[in-house]
């Protein structure tokens, strides 16, 4: 009875000209067959086959028929197809090792797409690395290769009983070696063979089974310095990384710590371009320019602002409040002091709005619960309504407050000319000499005359 009224229904909606969508079963989908030979035509087993889409790849299994692997109900599109196979080099469809030159495959809906593929026997590098005592190190080096667009295709470790290291797999191409030693205090991160950028390193021509490329390590140098706020209070987990003259981004870095100290290792003697940053991005990026060699440390402080909303995102974000105490009126170019309420015990950041302008830091109370804000109005300030907005880092989390506060004050112009103290202008006392000896010169011509006349 159930199914009978369930079947009236659907007529009845058809009959309406509703239209019943289909369900996920009808989904659109095609299929893939890939078969994989060596150079002499023999079937490739084990391989490990992909279908690379730009949000993901999904791997194709291997069927019982050696060399050939299929996979259904793949949604149409277009695919670069790979395929990985131990004692042969990665190869794309369309006989190519660059991912970049690989021939599209269009999978279309209800067809089958077959595909034949072609893997020639791998090549590698290997080598050892040793410490700059020339001792065996255990440390990470990567593989760059040009097939890959000069990205990153390979990583391991090396053994830490000789230093030996091996990528395997490898298609014919250019290749650069970067061992990476974690800030070693004792041995600097470089560029095969002691460089300090990609640009700089030697390239790994690899046209044959095999190449070797061992790495003996520099001694290491280092960069130290502190990170604090406008008035001097230690920034804690502030990220400063150490860019190499000629880079775009750093490999070794210093983290903050409580006393706003960090120090960068395992540096290459050389140039660098620091750069300060947290991860909350509270405060604004900052860089500088240091160098260092074995022998003396480079050094550098930073000074960190924090990022300060538009007014837009103020009106959107912000909270209105009204502050403790202090003036609604102010004049540019003046000083004003206003006491405001928060409930993070760390240091506050103030601003001044229409166009935010960063006023400085300010400390809390000893309770950590209000903190007084003394700021100068910027005598270029604008007459009219402004806004005054203060916020918080937290400086034991790192996670600034999720609020920024403002209240609203009202800016009128800077005087354009100032009084002296007693209240009269400092220019009247030599006008007043001035008219008094007019006068007394009147009263002597005027004597003169009455005399004359008698």
């Amino acid at each position: 009875m159930k199914k009978t009224l369930a079947a009236l229904a659907a007529l009845a909606l058809v009959a309406l000209g509703v239209t019943i969508a289909p369900t996920a079963a009808f989904a659109a989908s095609g299929a893939v067959t890939v078969t994989i030979t060596d150079q002499a035509s023999a079937p490739i087993t084990g391989a490990f086959v992909q279908l690379l889409q730009s949000n993901g790849s999904i791997t194709i299994q291997e069927t019982g028929t050696p060399g050939t692997y299929s996979l259904t109900g793949v949604a149409p599109g277009s695919y670069k197809v790979s395929a990985t196979a131990t004692g042969y080099a990665t190869e794309y469809y369309g006989d190519t090792s660059v991912k970049a030159n690989a021939s599209p495959v269009v999978v279309t809906d209800s067809a089958t797409t077959s595909l034949a593929m072609v893997m020639v026997p791998e090549s590698t590098i290997q080598g050892t690395v040793t410490d700059h005592l020339g001792q065996p190190v255990s440390t990470h080096v990567l593989l760059y290769s040009s097939n890959e667009g000069w990205g990153i295709a390979g990583q391991v470790s090396t053994d830490p009983s000789n230093g030996s290291y091996a990528f395997a797999g490898l298609g014919h191409g250019d290749y650069k070696i970067l061992v990476y030693t974690s800030g070693s205090p004792a041995d600097a991160t470089q560029w095969y063979v002691d460089a300090n950028t990609i640009d700089a390193a030697t390239v790994i021509h690899l046209t044959g089974a095999s190449a070797t490329a061992d790495v003996q390590l520099e001694q290491a140098a280092m960069i130290t310095g502190a990170v604090t706020n406008t008035i001097g209070h230690p920034l804690r987990s502030i990220v400063v990384g150490a860019i190499p003259a000629g880079a775009a981004d750093f490999f070794n870095a210093g983290s903050t710590d409580v006393n706003g100290a960090y120090t960068i290792q395992g540096l290459l003697p050389g140039a660098y371009t620091l750069q300060a940053s947290d991860n909350s991005h509270f405060f604004a990026t900052q860089t500088a320019a240091a160098a260092t060699t074995v022998a003396n440390a480079g050094t550098e402080d930073f000074v960190l602002v924090p990022n300060l909303p538009s007014e837009a995102q103020l009106q959107i974000t912000g909270i209105p409040v009204t502050p403790v105490s202090g003036p609604t009126q102010v004049t540019a170019g003046q000083s004003y002091t206003w006491v405001v309420t928060d409930d993070n015990p760390s240091d506050v950041y103030a601003a001044i709005y229409s166009e935010p302008v960063y006023l400085g830091a300010f400390a809390h109370d000893a309770g950590g619960t209000t903190a007084a804000i003394t700021v100068t109005i910027p005598a270029d300030t604008t007459a009219g309504s402004h806004s005054i907005s203060y916020l918080s880092y937290d400086s034991g989390n790192q996670v600034p407050e999720n609020d920024q506060f403002y209240f609203p004050i009202q800016v009128a112009a800077a005087p354009t000319a100032t009084l002296a103290e007693t209240g009269t202008d400092g220019a009247l006392p030599l006008g007043l000499g001035i008219l008094l000896l007019l006068a007394g010169g009147g009263a002597v011509w005027i004597a003169r005359r009455r005399v004359s006349a008698r």
